[in-house]
Formats: C-alpha cells, sequence, structure tokens
C-alpha cells in the first residue's frame, strides 16, 4: 500500500493505476489474494487526497 501512495504522490490516477497493477497483480495472485481483494486496496488509496 506504500508503493501505491508514493506513486500517487508523482502520478495521476489512471497513469498510476496502469502503471502499478501489471506489476502487483502476479505478487498478490502468488499470495492467493483474489483479483476483488486487490481492487479493494488499490481503489481507495488511488482516490484518497
Amino acid at each position: 500500500m506504500a508503493f501505491l501512495l508514493l506513486i500517487r504522490m508523482f502520478m495521476q490516477d489512471v497513469s498510476g493505476i496502469l502503471l502499478a497493477t501489471p506489476m502487483l497483480m502476479p505478487m498478490t495472485q502468488e499470495l492467493g489474494m483474489e483479483p476483488l481483494q486487490f481492487v479493494a486496496i488499490v481503489l481507495p488509496t488511488r482516490v484518497w487526497d
């Protein structure tokens, strides 16, 4: 989550999501996380100002 907040500081919402999601999704699947859980973490982090 800290990585997502760091990206949020330097990039706009859409470009940050497009950059972070392909990098983080394989890791979360390897940890056994469902895609919906990943979205539940990413979206509030991206929307939070």
